[in-house]
């Protein structure tokens, strides 16, 4: 999809009609010429949220949100761009492997699907019943298996290779994608994942891209219980979630997501009709996760492993997600016992239970340290001080402003001490702390107002003119003829118009769709606004009126500027300046004559 280039963009916004679209997402009312409807973005009695047919773009006037048909998908999807060109395109009959070069990266998909498969296809074989008996004994469905993609890897040293060789794909493809690995003696290669139950790794577009595999070997000492592929040009275990495309659809209806630690546990909680849950990869938790997270919920809940290993985990992934601003809970469950345990023993609703019970973070911290020695009396200066001490490593790990107050007036109302002093502490061992931490204890509600923005507006002239230029769009090289980009003083208007004077109708009825994504979205919410003072309908000769009143107006501020200077060269005797400039103000007011002349005759036609 990188070589998808501006052509393909353009046929497919061309073949999707927006109202259509948003229409299956919320409902839209006919209003005029356009459609509205209550915001997806924010909460609102009122619509506020207009779709235009005719301009193909969406704009809400209570939260600012607007763009095109990509710009609405990736929002309501929480999907990238490039993710939303292969849905819509998909949506349209669209194939883009046929409009991006055929690279590495789309070969070792395709190779990673075929092993998919290979993997699939040898669970079921009868030689390899033992697998299948393995995964009944663990209580996962044949649904489950369907749904997760789950395989197995033959217990042979080359089963996977010798399959990929007789479909022609060349050995050192194999061994970029991480499924065959070189024999030490260099005499050959031989499959990295063998006698394993097979987990597909998929990417947020459902692409699988790597494998986990679970050994079923008895003497399992000898060989890692887990093994996942290593990471390649396709596969990045720090930014990638395992069962995010099956929790997808629960982590948008339920507004929240439950991270765990193993593939079973992922599996057995969708089986119990628990959807919002994916593991990560064997890794720590990353920054990458927290970002992704962010993008879809605000509520999560941290489900790690009851051992002292699982709390070390959450604790780690406890600071980059209150990076991103989220609310963390942690779910403790009974010692011994993951996720997958717990439900098999002790059921669904428990478990849910677990969950709304989660605790804060900050009470976890501090109910873990009160069962320390140490913490037995949490009322002593020196219990106080050493939690302390052990809380500062988190608040030195916090680059986020907003975040690390918070943390601080929490901490001081636990600990009954002075938010000053938990700065102080803070700054002598070396950690930033904010440069409004004063303020915040006087007005921590200060520090959240929304500050309105104060960027320059275009005037109203100016935004009617540029609006008709896309409500008049065979009618655009006659509007540029007389009033040029050059003309624009407003610079996103200067900017998109040097681009339409280019437009040809040939290409497409609608100039919107020669502009890139980016500036689509940049001029929706002057596209969708109304507010221009002109209550008439769009037509040339309000058009020519709008260049008129505009091009009197700056002729006005001309002739001021050199009033002042023929004034001041009467003041100082200077004849010959004063001549010149008595001069350049006729004719500026004869041009003005001749202009409106011809503006007018425009206007009459």
């Amino acid at each position: 999809m990188a070589g998808a280039g501006s052509n393909i963009i353009q046929e497919i916004q061309h073949k999707i009609d927006i109202v259509d679209l948003i229409s299956q997402y919320i409902p839209l009312q006919r209003s005029g010429a356009n459609y509205k409807g209550l915001c997806p973005f924010h909460e609102e009695k009122t619509p506020s949220f207009n779709v235009s047919p005719e301009k193909q773009l969406y704009y809400c006037f209570g939260c600012k949100e607007g763009g095109n048909v990509f710009h609405f998908v990736m929002a309501m999807e929480h999907i990238s761009f490039k993710e939303a060109l292969q849905l819509l395109a998909q949506r349209v009959g669209i194939d883009l492997d046929e409009h991006e070069d055929k690279g590495e990266i789309t070969t070792l998909l395709r190779i990673h699907e075929l092993a998919a498969k290979f993997f699939q296809k040898m669970l079921h074989d009868p030689r390899n019943k033992r697998a299948l008996e393995y995964l009944k004994e663990r209580h996962i469905s044949s649904e489950s298996l369907e749904l997760f993609r789950i395989g197995f890897a033959p217990d042979n040293w080359d089963s996977l290779l010798s399959y990929c060789l007789k479909k022609g794909i060349p050995l050192s493809l194999l061994e970029k994608a991480g499924l065959v690995a070189k024999r030490k003696d260099g005499s050959g290669f031989y499959d990295r994942f063998r006698n394993r139950i097979i987990f597909p790794i998929q990417d947020f577009q459902e692409r699988v891209v790597a494998f986990g595999g679970r050994t079923v070997s008895e003497d399992n000492k000898k060989v890692p219980k887990y093994l996942n592929s290593p990471e390649s040009e396709i596969f990045h275990k720090g930014s990638l979630l395992y069962g995010f495309p099956q929790a997808k659809e629960g982590i948008q209806k339920e507004g929240w997501l439950a991270i765990v630690e193993g593939y079973t546990d992922v599996i057995m909680c969708r089986q119990f009709g628990i959807q919002p849950v994916v593991a990560t990869l064997g890794t720590a938790f990353t920054s990458d996760h927290g970002k992704w997270i962010r993008r879809f919920v605000n509520q999560v809940y941290l489900i790690f492993d009851s051992d002292l290993a699982g709390q070390k985990a959450a604790l780690k992934s406890i600071t980059i997600l209150l990076e991103e601003e989220l609310d963390v809970k942690i779910v403790l469950l009974e010692p011994g016992m993951d996720p997958c345990d717990f439900l098999l023993k002790y059921g669904r609703e428990a478990f849910e239970e677990r969950i709304y019970k989660g605790m804060d973070f900050l009470d976890f911290y501090f109910d873990s340290f009160a069962k320390k020695p140490e913490g037995a009396n949490l009322s002593s200066l020196s219990a106080k001080g050493k939690f302390l001490e052990d809380m500062i490593p988190l608040l030195k790990q916090m680059r986020n402003p907003l975040v690390l107050d918070v943390l601080v007036q929490r901490i001081s109302e636990l600990l009954q001490i002075s938010p000053q002093g938990i700065y102080n502490k803070l700054q002598k061992s070396g950690g930033k702390t904010t440069k409004s931490n004063s303020s915040f204890q006087r007005n921590p509600e200060s520090r959240f107002k929304k500050r309105e923005s104060k960027g320059p507006k275009p005037k109203k002239e100016e935004l009617f003119i540029f609006q008709s230029l896309f409500r008049l769009a065979p009618q655009i090289h006659e509007i540029l003829e007389v009033f040029p980009p050059s003309q624009f003083e407003y610079p996103l208007f200067q900017k998109i118009v040097d681009k339409l004077k280019d437009w040809n109708p040939s290409w497409t009825p609608n100039p919107v769709e020669i502009l890139s994504p980016e500036e689509q979205q940049a001029i929706a919410p002057f596209l969708m606004e109304n507010e221009t003072g002109y209550k008439k309908e769009y037509s040339l000769p309000m058009v020519f009126e709008c260049i008129q009143l505009l091009e009197a107006k700056k002729l006005q501020k001309e002739l001021e500027h050199y009033k002042i200077l023929q004034k001041q060269a009467y003041q100082e005797g200077n004849m010959e300046e004063l001549q010149k400039i008595t001069q350049k103000i006729q004719d500026l007011r004869r041009d003005q004559e001749r202009r409106k002349l011809t503006l007018q005759g425009k206007r009459l036609r």
